[in-house]
C-alpha cells in the first residue's frame, strides 16, 4: 500500500516479491492494468478474482514454482 495505489491481498514469497492483485488506486479502480508482461520489480501480478482464490484456497507453505 502507498500513497498513491493498493493491493490486496499480497501473497509474500521471499526478498520482497510477492504474488498480488493489478495496483488499484484507494477508490478501487485498476491504475495498471498490466497481467503477463513485465511491469513491476519482479512481483506476480494476477487478476483480483485469481489472487483472491489462491488466498482462500492454497494452503499456506505450498511450493511455488514460477518459470
Amino acid at each position: 500500500m502507498t500513497p498513491d495505489y493498493t493491493c490486496d491481498p499480497v501473497l509474500a514469497l521471499y526478498d520482497g516479491y510477492a504474488i498480488h492483485n493489478q495496483p488499484e488506486n484507494h477508490s478501487g479502480y485498476v491504475i495498471d492494468p498490466t497481467i503477463g508482461n513485465p511491469a513491476s520489480a519482479g512481483c506476480v501480478r494476477m487478476l483480483k478474482k485469481d489472487v483472491n482464490w489462491v488466498y482462500y484456497y492454497v494452503p499456506v507453505g505450498t511450493t511455488v514454482v514460477l518459470y
